[in-house]
């Protein structure tokens, strides 16, 4: 009886964990899984059809080996061009490894650095929030010591206290636990002498009486008052802390000079890498993180006009549409709903309609919809051409040869960065629709 093959080596994520499941997709982008892995999904259920377990994957392999054909040469001498490839591999691996691995404690190193100022900001912002609490209470403290002190005096209950002196008040001031509350205090007692000035032209006894009542009215509103820390839904907020975090660290840190995967069998794009993609997906919100990229419409082989475009995106939502400049630039931009199918003018109204600089790995949201009244209009299409914000991308009907515009109005970006200039000429376009995985 055959012995049953098993399997024990450790998560590259996860060092610490053994692999429990490989991807069965072809070009997914993270082949193997531990538990630690698994669990950290956000969404399992769209991706557990494609995972398996590794033993089973490692019996289809030896099955399929031992009953597939091997197919090509019938034993002719490999070029020798092609074997001083493959003798090369020794040497190229080796110096890759001693780089990737000094660029790996980079990372550590940068990671330890990010991850240090953020928990700072934390900390700071969770002190200020401690530090407000506690001024509530000293506000209060602080009315009522004041009203003790204005009743004492209008009634002439003074008492024998001394007159301070400078070392006194410095003496008072180096022993006191919370510094504001007698600085406040010393305030008050200068200020006190303005409120009551006879010369200011103001009747002492008004001026009392209006005191005491702004003091009564305050306390009366204020004295059953709770102050509580902002009942939030934390889930979303970390959701959307989340969200701003990976946007900023995917503008600023990536990985520069990629080894293509010749294997990659994801979307077939002559505009976007592999690694395009998940960049894409850090834009948009999280319940696209396993979302799938459906090829719509290629211009190069679709044709290069707007007409084309439509007949093959109209109806499709959520889509991305990409666009490869003539000077490389590349940019794109989010649509989360679809073209009307059956109207000349085709508009989208949206406020979550997002451009992005795939060159600069940067995105540029919709933000500014107060300089006019109406619908958000964040695409618009008529047999002229089609317009992304209000004008701010500007492709004419005619892709090839036409004259394309920037103008930054609802999106705040900067048009050299995008393009380049502040018109551009269009090397291919590409639009995908957005599956979930199910």
């Amino acid at each position: 009886m055959e012995a049953k093959l098993h399997i024990s080596i450790p998560c590259p994520t996860h060092p610490t964990e053994k692999v429990q499941r490989v991807h069965l997709g072809l070009g997914a982008e993270k082949e193997l899984y531990c538990i630690e892995c698994l669990m950290s999904l956000t969404n399992p259920q769209s991706i557990a059809p494609m995972l398996k377990p590794f033993n089973e994957f490692l019996e289809m392999a030896v099955k399929f080996y031992s009953t597939t054909k091997k197919s090509g040469g019938q034993g002719d001498k490999i070029p020798s061009e092609y074997q001083k490839l493959l003798e090369e591999q020794s040497e190229v691996l080796s110096i890759l490894t001693v780089h990737i691995e000094k660029e790996k404690s980079q990372v550590n190193s940068r990671f330890e650095d990010i991850t240090h100022a953020i928990l700072q900001v934390l900390s700071q912002k969770r002190e200020e929030h401690i530090q407000q609490l506690d001024a509530q209470l000293n506000n209060m403290r602080n009315v009522y010591s004041f009203l003790e002190k204005q009743l004492n005096k209008l009634y002439g209950q003074t008492g024998d206290q001394d007159t301070p002196s400078r070392e006194d008040l410095i003496q008072k001031l180096n022993g006191a636990g919370d510094i504001n509350s007698v600085i406040k205090s010393i305030k008050q007692d200068l200020n006190e002498s303005s409120i009551l000035k006879v010369d200011t032209g103001v009747d002492p006894e008004e001026a009392r009486k209006k005191l005491l009542a702004e003091l009564t009215t305050f306390l009366n509103e204020n004295k059953n008052k709770k102050p509580t820390f902002a009942s939030v839904d934390i889930e979303a907020l970390k959701k959307e802390v989340e969200k701003a975090i990976s946007q900023v660290l995917n503008q600023k840190l990536y990985i520069n000079d990629t080894i293509d995967d010749v294997l990659s069998t994801g979307p077939q794009s002559d505009i976007l890498k592999p690694a395009d993609f998940a960049t894409i997906k850090s834009f948009l919100e999280p319940e696209f993180s396993n979302a799938k990229f459906k090829l719509l419409y290629k211009a190069s082989k679709d044709g290069m006009r707007l007409e084309n475009y439509h007949s093959k995106i109209d109806g499709k939502a959520p889509t991305v549409t990409v666009v490869k400049c003539k000077n490389d630039k590349v940019f794109g931009v989010y649509l989360d709903k679809a073209f009307p199918t059956t109207t000349t003018e085709k508009v989208i109204d949206s406020k979550k309609t997002l451009l992005f600089s795939v060159t600069n790995k940067k995105s540029y949201t919709y933000n500014n919809p107060d300089v006019f009244e109406g619908p958000y209009e964040s695409a618009f299409s008529t047999i002229d051409g089609i317009d992304f914000g209000q004008s701010d991308i500007f492709i004419a009907r005619d892709f090839e040869n036409g004259y394309h515009s920037v103008s930054p109005y609802t999106f705040q970006f900067d048009s050299i960065e995008l393009v380049g200039d502040y018109s551009f000429q269009i090397a291919e376009i590409e639009a995908y629709e957005l599956k979930h995985q199910k």
